[in-house]
């Protein structure tokens, strides 16, 4: 995702700056979780200032109406981005590395949350699902597949709000630390009370962005670092 354009541009004051940074100079992919605001908002800055292969969405996204989303999917057109549909079983894969798409089967166009990309990521003995916006109910629909969820790492679904992290999707996910991407002073205060209590009750400890900065989960074959811009 991309972040938002209200405060800053997220795309080029954030991630840009921080992608050159760590040496990355063009991007596989960049993934729109859904189609909101805070979620698309850099990806305009993103796509026009370095290389993008492909811009992954979902078939729903593509025609959601909304006047800037849509300049970014016509930007991505204009600099010849691929724009691949994403659904539930798409598999991208490198020799040490593997993106499995968990979420949606998108049959009909619901709520763009509760059909939030949702994927599993994994490599070198490590793993994370990673959520989006994802709601209760799209976390239901993946838990009555057989898709694999145990991993290391959760980003938290919807910023930690109680829409989300339903006790039997965390169960099932089992991880070792959970993330909440949230911003500082947000006015949803998130993440929820409830959420950060849930959390406490099945002893998984957790990092905030709205605290703690940046975080990075590094994953190595020996272990799994994590890297937090304030410590």
């Amino acid at each position: 995702d991309a972040g938002d354009t209200k405060r800053e541009d997220s795309g080029k004051d954030i991630i840009v700056p921080y992608l050159h940074h760590i040496g990355v100079s063009q991007l596989d992919a960049l993934v729109i979780t859904p189609p909101d605001q805070d979620h698309f908002g850099g990806a305009f800055s993103i796509i026009k200032m370095i290389p993008v292969k492909e811009l992954w969405i979902t078939d729903c996204a593509r025609i959601e109406p909304k006047e800037n989303w849509q300049q970014v999917i016509a930007e991505a057109y204009r600099r010849g981005v691929v724009i691949r549909d994403i659904h539930r079983g798409f598999m991208y894969r490198e020799p040490l590395f593997e993106i499995k798409v968990v979420h949606p089967e998108t049959k009909h166009c619901i709520d763009p949350n509760t059909q939030s990309i949702t994927f599993r990521a994994k490599g070198l003995g490590h793993s994370a699902v990673l959520t989006g916006d994802l709601t209760i109910q799209g976390e239901k629909e993946i838990l009555a597949t057989d898709a694999y969820l145990k991993s290391d790492v959760l980003k938290l679904g919807h910023h930690g709000s109680k829409t989300s992290s339903s006790r039997m999707f965390l169960t099932r996910i089992g991880p070792s630390i959970a993330l909440i991407s949230s911003g500082r002073k947000n006015r949803f205060r998130h993440p929820n009370k409830e959420i950060i209590q849930r959390l406490d009750s099945l002893k998984i400890p957790y990092l905030n962005t709205a605290e703690r900065g940046t975080i990075d989960m590094i994953f190595r074959t020996d272990t799994m670092v994590v890297k937090t811009m304030i410590e």
